[in-house]
């Protein structure tokens, strides 16, 4: 048996996202796939993360209001982290938890709608949110095709296992997932054998076109979205519904 990653390193920085800013309604979405790389609870969010190769442990906790948001964001790692390694996480942070949206005209404007207003009221500084990198929530959508839930976190899980880690850090176990080259390693009859089914061939060749770097993901994050568009069509096993979540939660092309 594998052991648990010991992350008992810690780094915490403060984050000042884009008011307004809701943080339990960003950070827990009732409808996203339930996996187990990451953990709410009131005004608290634990994920893993993979960055520069490193398996990081996140914990996000609030600390302001809505109009005036501030997080603390505690960094967990086996390995002291370098001033540089923190600089270049941040702006990577304030991507994937959209802290840099501002929708403040919007919810201004419709405040008083007739329609709009009670739900601005309750869940105003609600944005979409991409917590996981483009390769990670690939894996997602490719498990989430034509199963009931149950079947598809049975299927995450049976990655996990194979694939990702165990990580232990701020009191919580957490899964880990894994770089495209992890899993490259592996035949797709090995994938199979996880009881994914016919997604094994997809992500065998998803995760050779990452590892070709055929796509760049944060070259993407600069592109239009018809650019946007035509590159996600180019991924193995990817329709034009998964194309769609891609180009409003992960590329945010809302903004």
């Amino acid at each position: 048996m594998v052991k648990n990653l010991v992350l008992n390193k810690k780094k915490s920085i403060i984050l000042e996202p884009k008011a307004p800013y809701n943080f339990d309604a960003n950070f827990y979405k009732p409808s996203h796939f339930p996996s187990s790389d990451n953990f709410w609870e009131k005004e608290k969010y634990w994920i893993t993360m993979i960055w520069k190769s490193k398996r990081l442990g996140l914990k996000f906790e609030n600390t302001g209001t809505v109009n005036k948001p501030k997080i603390k964001v505690n960094i967990y790692s086996q390995k002291e982290l370098s001033k540089d390694f923190i600089d270049g996480l941040i702006p990577e942070i304030r991507w994937r938890f959209n802290f840099d949206q501002n929708i403040s005209e919007f919810c201004e404007k419709f405040k008083n709608d007739e329609v709009l207003g009670s739900i601005i009221k309750k869940w105003q500084g609600m944005k979409p949110v991409a917590a996981n990198s483009l390769y990670e929530t690939l894996i997602i959508y490719l498990v989430l095709q034509n199963v009931t839930v149950r079947r598809s976190v049975q299927m995450l899980e049976n990655l996990f296992d194979r694939f990702g880690r165990k990580a232990k850090y701020a009191g919580k176990i957490i899964s880990t997932f894994w770089e495209a080259k992890d899993m490259a390693r592996s035949t797709e009859q090995e994938i199979r054998d996880l009881k994914v089914g016919y997604r094994a061939k997809f992500f065998t060749k998803i995760t050779e076109q990452f590892v070709n770097k055929e796509i760049n993901e944060l070259a993407l994050r600069k592109m239009s979205k018809e650019e946007v568009k035509k590159e996600m069509l180019k991924f193995y096993g990817i329709g034009s519904a998964s194309v769609e979540y891609l180009l409003f939660e992960d590329f945010l092309l809302s903004r």
